[in-house]
């Protein structure tokens, strides 16, 4: 039996619930497996149009979320966890309709499909898109064909040598310039001391042409991963919304999206510091896997134990929901796709888990996301740009 025919009839038997133990474990190794994408994509596709839509009624959420939870602890032992994502980004455009599906199929269809899809307008993705803003606020837009920029002595150029600026000596050595990335923008810079930030969309890096005097200093709007190049005697500062953090070279994200600001510590070592609205002073000290939680009037800084490929999904071209709410989700959306959403009806307890490429098209995954039944997309498009209305199945 070919691949994509086993894994056909293995993921039937599973919507079936009588997949057989072992039966069971080959499913979740064929998912598991990044060279069976291609493979999986077909089934799915096979086994998804074979479907009676009698069959899509009744499916508990402990079973899909079981799979999902497997592949989430197969990163034990491995160290690296951008190698992890390989593994983890199985089936690639599918990956919703290959594990989110099973946990959404949970109501039997009234209707036709082709009538539940309301949207008609492909909704690409974001891509590199920046500005970079120097000293006597000039602004540059850069080229959405290259990734990145970095900072030398030479001036800022691109990550492949193309000069954007020649560099400046004297007093302008220290002059702060700042990297913008609107919606639907991404771009990465490495910095004067070699440090490499990733800037995710909406976001504001602001930093200086070269380094100088005891401390590294820069400030971040919106969100960013960090890989901060070692420097004993020039510690590495990064001001936020409500909170300074201080390392000496460690690898961190920081996001100041909402009103809490969350910093994510996968390797090394941070210092959180905040200041109340008395003056008074609170630290804690990250270890990897660990995330500080900074609230705008809270006196403490909060710490949690949380999976960090939830939170650095968005460096590696992923979005991770683990029983995320559709509020929580549309704000991801909107800010990746450049749309903006409303809601109507009570969505406040419609959660779904699931990975899906950020390469690929909104309209595609919203689509997926009506098959549950839970929720229906209406696409608007409005002078300021485009709306997507979710209302509420109940």
């Amino acid at each position: 039996m070919e691949k994509d025919q086993r894994i056909s009839y293995l993921y039937q038997r599973y919507l079936n619930g009588n997949l057989l133990p072992e039966e069971h474990q080959e499913l979740k190794e064929y998912l598991s497996d990044f060279a069976y994408g291609d493979d999986f994509n077909r089934a799915l596709d096979d086994t998804w149009n074979a479907l009676d839509e009698n069959q899509l009624v009744g499916l508990e959420d402990y079973k899909a979320k079981e799979i999902f939870d497997d592949i989430l602890k197969r990163r034990k032992g491995i160290r690296w966890f951008g190698e992890y994502f390989k593994t983890l980004t199985v089936a690639a455009s599918i990956i919703l309709v290959s594990i989110v599906t099973i946990l959404f199929l949970k109501k039997s269809y009234k209707s036709d499909l082709s009538e539940k899809l309301s949207l008609e307008q492909e909704i690409l993705p974001g891509g590199n898109k920046a500005f970079l803003t120097l000293g006597n606020g000039e602004s540059i837009d850069l080229s959405e064909e290259k990734s990145g920029i970095k900072v030398s002595d030479a001036g800022i150029s691109y990550v492949n040598g193309a000069n954007i600026i020649e560099g400046k000596k004297g007093d302008n050595s220290s002059t702060y310039l700042v990297l913008n990335t609107p919606k639907g923008g991404e771009y990465q810079i490495t910095l004067s001391d070699g440090t490499k930030v990733w800037l995710n969309a909406e976001s504001k890096l602001k930093y200086p042409f070269k380094f100088q005097g005891k401390v590294r200093n820069v400030e971040l709007e919106g969100e960013a991963y960090f890989e901060v190049a070692k420097s004993k005697d020039q510690p590495f500062i990064v001001q936020s919304r409500g909170q300074q953090v201080k390392v000496l070279g460690t690898h961190f994200n920081i996001n100041t999206y909402d009103t809490e600001t969350k910093t994510t510590l996968v390797e090394g070592k941070v210092r959180v510091d905040k200041q109340d609205q008395r003056g008074e002073k609170t630290s804690v000290i990250l270890k990897p896997g660990e995330q500080s939680v900074v609230q705008p009037f809270a006196s403490q800084i909060d710490v949690q134990n949380v999976n960090i490929l939830e939170f650095l999904d968005w460096k590696d071209g992923l979005f991770v929901f683990n029983n995320e709410s559709i509020v929580s989700i549309a704000k991801k959306l909107s800010r990746w796709y450049d749309v903006d959403f409303s809601f109507q009806g009570n969505v406040n307890n419609v959660r779904f888990s699931g990975n899906y490429l950020r390469k690929n098209t909104l309209t595609n995954l919203l689509k997926n996301i009506e098959l549950t039944g839970s929720v229906k997309f209406k696409t608007e498009n409005l002078k300021e740009g485009r709306r997507i209305m979710v209302i509420a199945n109940y």
